[in-house]
């Protein structure tokens, strides 16, 4: 008996401990920030309101932000709805968005890499997507106010989450400027944010929000890019620079700070063997060895992002199909990890394969890994497959870009301020809209399905 009572006050004592403290198991929150939503095309007036930083209730603005609400573009791009959102896996059936396809592949490749389980909750974060620095600073506003609530309420429950934020283009610099908007709003001071990891995918580099990478809020950046992504250096409408960059460079008024690791991301279509390749201990070496030549074909700037049924620009012979190169996270961070001496690295992916390599050509290292047990590779593009959209194709994407033109010239209209564009593409579109070709809707039933998965 004597023993049973010790027992007792035991478990008594964890249930307090656990109530006080929540559970000891490590929480990792993980919040998804897409980038600026593609516009049909660009009037000149249009143009001119953007580089003039102008852009509401234009024909522009109010498009992506019809185009952003509409349940088709969340199947094709890692994004739900505006604000900050939970992503609900479902415990069976097909995912109804991108968001939770990414958080599926991610959670495949967090149980191999690392050695003590994390539990992982997914976020994503939905803002305007507009082409202005103005609108990026006000989301970044309302982005800090939603997460500081959100991260009371999981407090409230005993979870105390490290902060990982994986940010494509400039949702990248919608996240930098979080040290502003701490300093320039006192509400905000007294609910400072710590975010364990910053990764950028594919961000336009400029003056207006490089610096604030060195604020101790950032733990530690991972800056993610791939030379052959011309659209991130062209930025010529929505910073004081004439180009914006990839990486992060030195300037008079600001150093790069040691915790950025800048990482080139390059992907393997095939390999010629210059000579008969010896001494292969591992499969994986063969992307190390002297006498190998690799081919590679390396993702533009919407496939970082978007997923094969969800862009006109994501190539058909794009070795990672259907996959955006943002899947491969996990892998990625896992690699820069176990080699933080190294500030400049270039990550190269062999799906065909299964293999991948880090290189320091500065520091003259390189080193060659498998990337996942076989089982495990091929369930990630299995999966991708078997939960592709039926109703993603780029008709329909057309159709809808056309639906969102459409009400932003009723908007505009209603408001006396529509005016027809001289730009001969997007002219075009709104010939198509008048004749009616953009009037059938999508299918109604799966719209409604996917509004209540994302109000779940």
């Amino acid at each position: 008996m004597k023993r049973l009572g010790v027992l007792f006050l035991q478990l008594c004592l964890f249930g307090f401990i656990t109530q006080c403290f929540g559970s000891t198991q490590k929480t990792r929150m993980i919040i998804f920030i897409h980038g600026t939503v593609k516009p049909a095309e660009f009037s000149f007036s249009n143009l001119m309101k953007i580089i003039r930083d102008e852009v509401d209730n234009t024909l522009y603005s109010l498009g992506a932000k019809y185009i952003r609400q509409d349940p088709l573009f969340h199947k094709m791009h890692i994004m739900q709805d505006e604000g900050l959102h939970p992503i609900i896996l479902p415990p069976t059936g097909k995912t109804c968005n991108a968001a939770q396809l990414v958080a599926q592949l991610y959670n495949i490749q967090f149980e191999h890499f690392e050695k003590e389980p994390i539990k992982n909750i997914y976020y994503t974060f939905g803002w305007n997507g507009l082409l202005s620095k103005t609108k990026r600073y006000q989301e970044a506003v309302f982005f800090y106010d939603e997460l500081t609530k959100e991260l009371k309420k999981l407090k409230q429950q005993g979870i105390n989450p490290s902060i990982t934020i994986i940010a494509y283009s400039h949702g990248a610099n919608v996240v930098l400027y979080l040290p502003s908007v701490r300093d320039e709003n006192p509400r905000f001071k007294q609910y400072p944010l710590s975010i364990d990891q910053l990764v950028l995918i594919a961000t336009p580099i400029q003056k207006e929000t490089d610096h604030f990478s060195a604020d101790p809020m950032f733990k530690q950046i991972y800056n993610i890019y791939s030379t052959e992504d011309s659209i991130q250096v062209l930025d010529l409408l929505s910073s004081h620079r004439i180009f914006s960059d990839r990486i992060f460079t030195n300037r008079r008024d600001f150093k790069i700070p040691p915790k950025i690791q800048q990482i080139r991301f390059r992907v393997v279509k095939d390999i010629k063997r210059k000579r008969k390749a010896r001494n292969l201990k591992a499969k994986h070496e063969v992307l190390t060895h002297p006498k190998v030549k690799l081919i590679h074909k390396d993702p533009g700037h919407t496939e970082m992002w978007a997923f094969h049924w969800g862009s006109y620009w994501y190539r058909d012979t794009f070795p990672l199909r259907p996959l955006p190169g943002a899947t491969f996270i996990p892998t990625i961070l896992y690699a820069a990890d176990t080699h933080k001496a190294y500030k400049n690295l270039t990550f190269t992916l062999a799906p065909e394969q299964n293999s991948f390599s880090i290189k320091s050509k500065k520091d003259r290292f390189q080193k060659s890994f498998q990337f996942l047990p076989d089982a495990q590779k091929n369930e990630l593009w299995e999966t991708a497959r078997e939960h592709r959209p039926e109703d993603c194709n780029l008709k329909i994407e057309k159709e809808h870009v056309g639906q969102a033109l459409k009400k932003a010239q009723e908007e505009l209209e209603r408001l006396n301020k529509y005016r027809a564009p001289h730009n001969k593409a997007l002219a075009h579109y709104m010939k198509e809209i008048l004749i009616g070709n953009f009037n059938v809707p999508a299918s109604l039933p799966e719209q409604e399905q996917l509004r209540l998965a994302h109000n779940d």
